[in-house]
């Protein structure tokens, strides 16, 4: 991983953020995929935790170019990170659904893992308003 980085920032130093946003994206799609009710599990109570998890994992995967500075150029290095790491995964997720192939996010399968939890998407936890039979 830090040889990547290394080779990315000789490059050009926005070649990370653009990766590390990539990879945000490839494992939300692979997470949504292959285990749609582990994100179902996650984000019943409100949509807005699928965003905390990009967010924190950006930070922490962008902040690789600061390990050894001062602890000002690490966290700014972190804050940063974390905001075009998200952008760049949403970015990357808005611009597949635009295009004319067949991608949808996995939607298919994280809409059918919330109608076996019997919560709907973005809703309240199951216990809280159970299914009417």
């Amino acid at each position: 991983m830090q040889a990547l980085m290394i080779w990315l920032l000789s490059i050009d130093p926005k070649l990370w953020y653009i990766t590390v946003g990539a990879v945000l994206w490839l494992v939300t799609y692979l997470w949504r995929r292959f285990l749609p009710s582990v994100w179902a599990a996650a984000t019943a109570k409100n949509p807005a935790l699928s965003q905390i998890w990009l967010t924190v994992l950006g930070a922490l995967i962008s902040a690789g170019p600061a390990i050894g500075k001062p602890l000002g150029a690490f966290v700014e290095q972190m804050l940063v990170g974390a905001v075009l790491a998200t952008i760049g995964a949403q970015g990357i997720h808005a611009v597949l659904e635009a295009l004319p192939i067949p991608y949808s996010g996995a939607k298919k399968q994280v809409d059918a893992a919330f109608v076996r939890r019997g919560t709907p998407p973005g809703g309240a936890a199951a216990l809280d308003h159970p299914p009417k039979p």
